[in-house]
């Protein structure tokens, strides 16, 4: 099976998301609504480059620096150029092939991402508001700290 685009990102230590750190499950959920058959490869390592499948595009999040390394192998090895998007200070710097994400495709995938659930391994879990509120059940990611300027 071809894929109309895979979106690969890449495995990072950091696992509590917040602000641009979604964009691949975002991204995800924009490029579904519009038809497209996509693919998701969540947590990718090195070690998996010869498994993507194939597909017309490839697009890696890149979002956090302990990303550089798998994205420079990503980069060099797969089997067609793919483009970068996320924390786009990073991709300039690395001279990376950029795609920004624009806001209304930010916008359908933050809507519409609640749909896709039963697509991904790992669910993004948004606990960072917690201290506003006592809580113990199941938290799941409203994205309010999207573009959010303070540091929580």
């Amino acid at each position: 099976m071809q894929y109309d685009c895979i979106i690969i990102d890449p495995s990072s230590p950091e696992f509590n998301r917040g602000s641009f750190c979604y964009l691949p499950y975002i991204f995800y959920a924009y490029l579904k609504t519009r038809g497209l058959n996509v693919l998701l490869l969540e947590d990718f390592n090195c070690s998996q480059i010869d498994d993507v499948p194939e597909a017309e595009d490839y697009f890696v999040g890149l979002w956090s620096y302990p990303q550089i390394d798998n994205a420079l192998v990503i980069n060099r090895f797969l089997r067609k150029k793919p483009f970068f998007f996320g924390y786009y200070p990073l991709i300039e710097k690395l001279k990376l092939k950029e795609r920004r994400i624009l806001e209304n495709e930010i916008l359908t995938g933050i809507e519409t991402y609640v749909n896709f659930y039963h697509d991904f391994a790992h669910i993004l879990l948004s606990d960072c508001d917690m201290h506003l509120r006592k809580y113990e059940g199941q938290v799941y990611p409203l994205f309010t700290s999207y573009g959010c300027p303070n540091g929580c």
